[in-house]
C-alpha cells in the first residue's frame, strides 16, 4: 500500500509538472495591460505542490469533526492574505487553503486523486494570474472526473481546472 501511495503521488507530480509547462506559455499572453500584474515566480509555484497534503489533512479533519471555523480559525483572514502586496509561494499557499477548506466543508468530499490535482492546478492558475472557475461550477465535472479509471483522474482534473 505504501508503494502504491508514493507511486502514486509521484505519477500526479510528474503530471502537474507536464501541466505547468504547458500552460505557462500561455499565461505570458493572456494579461498585456499597461499596468504590471504580480505573477509568482517558478520557485513560489512550486508551493502549489505541497497542497497535497493540505487538502488530505483537511478532508481527515472534516472526517474526525472538526468543523471548518476551527480549521480558519488558524489562519490569517482571507481579506489581510489579499490586501498583502505581492504574490509569492506564502501568499499562493494561505489563499489556497482558504479555498480548500470552503470547497471540503461546504460539499461532499471528492476523492483525493481528483481533488489534490484541481486544488494544484486552481493555485498554479492563481500564480500565474489566470482567472479560476468557481469551485461549484467547476464541481460537476470533477465528480464526472471521479467516475473515470483512476488513471484519468489527474489528467481530467486538471482539464477542469483549466475550463476545458
Amino acid at each position: 500500500m505504501l508503494y502504491f501511495r508514493v507511486d502514486f503521488m509521484n505519477k500526479i507530480k510528474t503530471i502537474v509538472i507536464i501541466a505547468m509547462c504547458s500552460f505557462s506559455c500561455s499565461a505570458l499572453t493572456e494579461n498585456q495591460s499597461s499596468v504590471p500584474i504580480p505573477v509568482a515566480s517558478e520557485n513560489d509555484l512550486i508551493y502549489c505542490f505541497s497542497l497535497y497534503k493540505i487538502a488530505a489533512s483537511a478532508i481527515d479533519y472534516k472526517a474526525q469533526g472538526k468543523t471548518k471555523a476551527e480549521m480558519l480559525a488558524r489562519l490569517p483572514l482571507r481579506s489581510v492574505i489579499e490586501a498583502s502586496p505581492g504574490l509569492n509561494g506564502k501568499k499562493l499557499v494561505a489563499l489556497s487553503m482558504h479555498d480548500i477548506i470552503s470547497d471540503i466543508y461546504d460539499h461532499e468530499t471528492l476523492p483525493m486523486s481528483v481533488y489534490a490535482p484541481y486544488a494544484s492546478e486552481k493555485c498554479y492558475r492563481r500564480g500565474t494570474n489566470k482567472t479560476n472557475v468557481e469551485y461549484a461550477k467547476v464541481r460537476p465535472k470533477l465528480l464526472a472526473c471521479s467516475k473515470l479509471a483512476e488513471s484519468k483522474h489527474v489528467e481530467c482534473a486538471i482539464k477542469s481546472a483549466n475550463g476545458r
